[in-house]
């Protein structure tokens, strides 16, 4: 299983509640099994394709704003230059937390069974998308994440360390955070969208 829904990351009660964006009903059950396969490949494909914008877009921030950084060491460390493996091994990350955090905008364990095998499903076929580092890796390196603000920080610093950063990984990690922490309505129009859309026009 990739989401542990088990996990106070999922099931923890926020301070304030949440009220989802697009939350699924009954009626959104896709009809067959094909039906949820195209539909999955619909949502994985446009969570990815925004994973891969958005972070594109927090790179160019930073770099932009290196020359207010307290270092020349942090100032050279946000200019530099990502490799595509680098940047295609982050924004799987960040792919994969998105529908890890769906999961807990939607309930966690007390989800529909239908929409956890929908999210868990989802999970796994980002793996088809950007192939390395897999899905089941991801989610197992931030395992023992007890709750969603625990889980931020360790992501952003992950991503930070897969971009290349080395010893500065760390301190350049919180520009990462909004890519998590300002995601929902991204996330559930593209779980709206996957879900709503006419059969026909998968």
């Amino acid at each position: 299983m990739y989401l542990n829904l088990e996990s106070k990351a999922v099931s923890e009660t926020p301070a304030t509640t949440i009220v989802p964006v697009f939350k699924p009903m009954p009626g959104h059950t896709p009809r067959s099994a094909k039906d949820r396969c195209k539909r999955i490949h619909r949502y994985v494909s446009s969570l990815a394709t925004a994973a891969s914008a958005q972070l594109k877009q927090a790179l160019f921030v930073l770099r932009n704003a290196s020359t207010e950084l307290p270092s020349p060491e942090l100032q050279a460390a946000a200019r530099k230059q990502y490799s595509q493996a680098e940047f295609l091994s982050a924004t799987k990350e960040l792919l994969c937390i998105w529908v890890h955090l769906e999961a807990v905008d939607q309930g966690g364990e007390t989800m529909s069974g239908w929409l956890i095998e929908f999210l868990q499903f989802s999970l796994a076929s980002t793996d088809f998308v950007i192939e390395q580092p897999s899905a089941q890796s991801i989610m197992e390196e931030h395992g023992d994440c007890t709750e969603t603000k625990v889980l931020i920080e360790h992501v952003c610093q992950s991503i930070s360390h897969r971009l290349g950063y080395g010893p500065m990984a760390k301190l350049l990690a919180p520009a990462f955070a909004p890519l998590l922490e300002k995601s929902r309505l991204l996330r559930q129009q593209a779980l709206r969208d996957a879900l709503t859309i006419d059969a026909a026009e998968l």
